[in-house]
């Protein structure tokens, strides 16, 4: 597998970091562990086949530090072309990160 998009003048690993923490986009995004902090929701239920996703550089997902949001319909949307996230009400998008948030921060029974 090549380490980088053809052109863009990386030739080994030590020339494929992050800038500012954050990919350059000389490298694939495994480049960055910044660019690749992550935290997912998949709910699966009568009404809603969602995938929901909050990026965070930081890896704290906090509410200031949180840098970007997705949530698809996986019935409409396969193959995730489509982030509906921005459709949905604010109150949505708190249960949707308060739920991700519990369980991130939960363990064994105590999981909701």
């Amino acid at each position: 597998m090549p380490l980088a998009p053809e052109g863009s003048g990386i030739t080994k690993t030590s020339d494929c970091l992050a800038s500012s923490g954050m990919s350059n986009g000389k490298c694939y995004l495994v480049d960055s562990t910044a660019s690749n902090n992550w935290r997912q929701l998949r709910i699966v239920n009568a009404t809603h086949n969602w995938n929901y996703v909050e990026y965070d550089p930081a890896f704290t997902f906090q509410t200031a530090s949180l840098q970007h949001y997705e949530l698809y319909d996986q019935a409409a949307d396969v193959y995730q072309m489509t982030n509906i996230y921005s459709t949905v009400g604010v109150e949505m998008q708190r249960w949707l990160h308060e739920t991700v948030d519990a369980y991130f921060h939960c363990s064994g029974a105590e999981c909701p």
